[in-house]
């Protein structure tokens, strides 16, 4: 019986959530190009923008270059793994809020504790289903939209007071 790329959509759960709302920066890592095509049509309805990166070596040069919310780390690659790239990305200043998961074959049920005790924010096991990679994405942002939001409260009310200092000299 021949798959098609349909049928492995339809097992992986492609197209069963609603988009993300926030416009997120994602860098995939993977030496597998059909991983970068089958996540980026997972999220292709989310508003994500995707920078892909073929090797750890790349992944560090883009992480240099740009800031990301989240980046989806293949595990085993060649020249060095996705763990050695977490831990030079983690020591990065720019990419210390930067949410890193691994994104591999699992050894054993405890995974992603091991993930986790290494640096990862999270787990996430190949093949993924649509539907938790974006809860995943979603969860992870949280935490990032909550911060903006205390930020902005935080700027307004400093600016206010700016303000009434102002009005108050005249």
């Amino acid at each position: 019986m021949k798959k098609t790329i349909e049928d492995t959509m339809e097992v992986i759960g492609f197209n069963t959530v609603k988009p993300i709302n926030k416009t997120t920066r994602l860098l995939l890592v993977d030496d597998d190009l059909l991983i970068e095509i089958v996540i980026r049509k997972m999220l292709k309805e989310e508003n994500i923008l995707i920078d892909f990166a073929s090797s750890a070596i790349e992944a560090l040069l883009m992480v240099s270059q740009n800031i990301y919310d989240i980046i989806l780390m293949d595990i085993v690659m060649p020249q060095f793994t996705g763990t050695d790239a977490m831990l030079k990305i983690r020591k990065h200043a720019d990419a210390s809020a930067t949410k890193i998961i691994a994104h591999t074959f699992s050894e054993n049920e405890n995974s992603n504790n091991k993930y986790i005790k290494l640096g990862f924010n999270g787990l996430l096991l190949k093949p993924v289903k649509q539907s938790l990679l974006i809860e995943n994405i979603r969860s992870f942002l949280k935490w990032l939209i909550a911060i903006v939001g205390w930020l902005t409260v935080y700027y307004l009310l400093l600016t206010k007071n700016y303000l009434i200092r102002i009005i108050s000299s005249n």
